[in-house]
């Protein structure tokens, strides 16, 4: 199961805030570079850990089958019709909807609420920013996303649940799956 390592004590809270304090101004530079510019911040780690595990059960639901969900596996020399169909899904997305992006540092730093538009167009160089995966969410929680870099198979995965995500979405997407 994705369930994160966060110690989610007082004192590991504390920790946890002082580390990503360390991180957060790289990261903001590195997002902001990737993103545009915009008024980027970082949720607080107590709402992270709620939406994060909100993330993860509704995940699991969708591996076991219990939500609506799409699955995709492309060759990695072939995600250039990938990443383009999530650009093109970037100019159909309403400009009101946000998503919570969950990155490489996200138990340290808090994870970050973006404009949906803008993480479906970067969604590529966002990828090769937090290195193997990105995974996101709307900040209600009833939907979500992964994109995962399969080193060993040099593949895409790409997978979303929930009605709004898997509807709307499956049928743009090359090699997608129910």
């Amino acid at each position: 199961m994705m369930t994160s390592q966060a110690d989610h004590s007082q004192l590991g809270l504390a920790v946890r805030r002082q580390r990503g304090r360390t991180l957060a101004p790289a990261v903001l530079r590195a997002l902001g570079e990737v993103l545009g510019p915009a008024s980027l911040g970082f949720l607080p780690l107590e709402e992270t850990d709620r939406r994060f595990e909100s993330y993860s059960r509704a995940f699991q639901a969708c591996l076991a089958g219990e939500q609506p969900h799409m699955h995709a596996r492309v060759q990695q020399t072939e995600s250039a019709a990938l990443f383009s169909r999530l650009g093109l899904l970037a100019k159909e997305t309403p400009p009101y909807a946000r998503v919570v992006l969950f990155g490489r540092d996200w138990e340290l730093t808090g994870a970050i609420e973006v404009p949906a538009a803008q993480a479906w167009a970067a969604a590529e160089d966002l990828l090769r920013l937090e290195v193997d995966e990105l995974r996101g969410m709307p900040p209600d929680g009833c939907d979500g996303f992964l994109i995962d870099r399969l080193e060993r198979e040099n593949e895409i995965e790409f997978w979303c649940w929930g009605t709004t995500l898997a509807d709307r979405y499956a049928a743009t997407i090359p090699g997608a799956a129910p």
